[in-house]
């Protein structure tokens, strides 16, 4: 396991006036922990079958294998990753917010993406896409990007064929063209929100579970991105799935383990946050990534895959410390 998190303070930002210094520090404080509060909502949903009321039991034996990888460096993910761009500035947002945008995808596999777009009420500070886990949907991450729009954000959160559709995602070669169009769908939705809004040059990513994992290698191909939080990922999807009662003879995506393609990862901010009693990543599998990502925040927090009251708490401190820093 890392070492216990720094306790040095993040850097405050210049004071204002006592009272308006008291007013916006209460409004950012009870922002955030709305917004990880949610996040950890999201988390407990992530990796979960369909019709599960509960995240299945931890399984007793030991780690198994990888199969579908050779288990040496992936791929560079900028190549794999690499797509066609298409004009997006004629998608518009609807007046619930969602915004449905053509995809090409890869190799022909043509399709519609659709995502809820959060904007603030004043000029955004920055711009972030928001990515659910297995099982998810963009509902729950648009419940999170609530917060982030009081905190002066715009988001973006698009479905993921993961949460609805995993049929599309099944296969594991590192060229398997179902998983690549879903982390592909990612990047255009980045690509709107520079079309549509403007982000002020901050881009952030916001993954939980399993969109914290397929992060990882849309962090490395896409530079545009300044920085990353990441929520209870693992190296491997394979033992996350096994703990989960879920074949990964059924869904091998060995081939996108986080931890091939961490070190493509340069130095931008990132916060890595995961659980000490995490039922789903254990700690074996969270640290094996944590250990592949040695430029980033690595915090530990208490409680299971759904942090607790004093895990949110801790998060909110970190997380609002890395948006400061991305820019």
């Amino acid at each position: 396991m890392d070492a216990p998190p720094r306790t040095d303070p993040p850097t405050d930002p210049p004071t204002d006036p006592p009272t308006r210094s008291r007013a916006r520090t209460a409004a950012v404080v009870a922002s955030v922990a709305v917004l990880v509060a949610l996040i950890a909502l999201a988390a407990v949903l992530a990796f979960r079958t369909d019709g599960d009321p509960a995240p299945a039991a931890p399984a007793t034996s030991a780690t198994p294998p990888r199969s579908g990888a050779d288990g040496g460096p992936a791929p560079d993910a900028a190549a794999l990753l690499a797509y066609d761009p298409v004009d997006l500035a004629a998608s518009p947002v609807g007046p619930d917010g969602t915004v449905t945008f053509a995809s090409p995808g890869v190799d022909g596999t043509a399709h519609e993406v659709a995502a809820t777009v959060t904007r603030p009420t004043g000029t955004p500070a920055g711009c972030a896409v928001v990515v659910h886990g297995l099982g998810g949907d963009r509902s729950q991450m648009s419940l999170v990007a609530a917060p982030l729009a009081l905190m002066g954000w715009t988001t973006i959160a698009p479905d993921m064929a993961w949460g609805t559709d995993v049929g599309r995602v099944l296969g594991g070669g590192a060229g398997d063209r179902e998983m690549r169009d879903e982390l592909v769908d990612v990047r255009r939705s980045i690509d709107w929100l520079e079309a549509n809004v403007d982000c002020r040059g901050r881009i952030a990513y916001v993954g939980v579970s399993m969109g914290a994992m397929g992060g990882v290698p849309i962090v490395a191909a896409d530079d545009r991105i300044g920085g990353s939080i990441l929520i209870v990922p693992g190296a491997e999807y394979r033992p996350a799935m096994v703990n989960a009662g879920i074949d990964p003879a059924d869904v091998d995506i060995s081939a996108w383990d986080p931890v091939r393609f961490a070190p493509q990862i340069d130095d931008r901010p990132m916060l890595v946050v995961n659980a000490r009693d995490d039922e789903l990543i254990e700690a074996a599998n969270a640290t094996e990534l944590r250990d592949a990502l040695p430029t980033a925040r690595r915090v530990w927090v208490e409680g299971g895959h759904a942090p607790d009251a004093g895990a949110v708490l801790q998060i909110v401190v970190e997380a609002r410390a890395l948006l400061d820093r991305i820019g």
